[in-house]
């Protein structure tokens, strides 16, 4: 566990993405309270923190003398049977 080093709402304001300076980066949803999250470990410090306009894409750099990277994480979205009709 490490200090909070970055801090990104989305867009439209439902996930806050809250990322410590090493290790961990903490996704919320801001409409459920912050009651539901989703917490991604990685190695390594971060570099930055980025989500794309349209939220559909969280970008994460990451800053290591051996293993530095960019990482792109995609929104999944879960269509039912109904929504193949819209």
């Amino acid at each position: 566990m490490a200090a909070v080093r970055l801090v990104r709402f989305s867009s439209d304001g439902q996930f806050l993405v809250v990322a410590e300076a090493a290790d961990f980066v903490h996704v919320y949803n801001t409409k459920l309270n912050y009651e539901k999250r989703q917490e991604i470990d990685l190695f390594g410090e971060r570099a930055g923190v980025s989500l794309s306009p349209d939220d559909e894409t969280l970008y994460i750099g990451v800053s290591n003398w051996i293993y530095s990277s960019f990482l792109q994480y995609n929104k999944q979205h879960r269509y039912g049977y109904l929504h193949s009709f819209v």
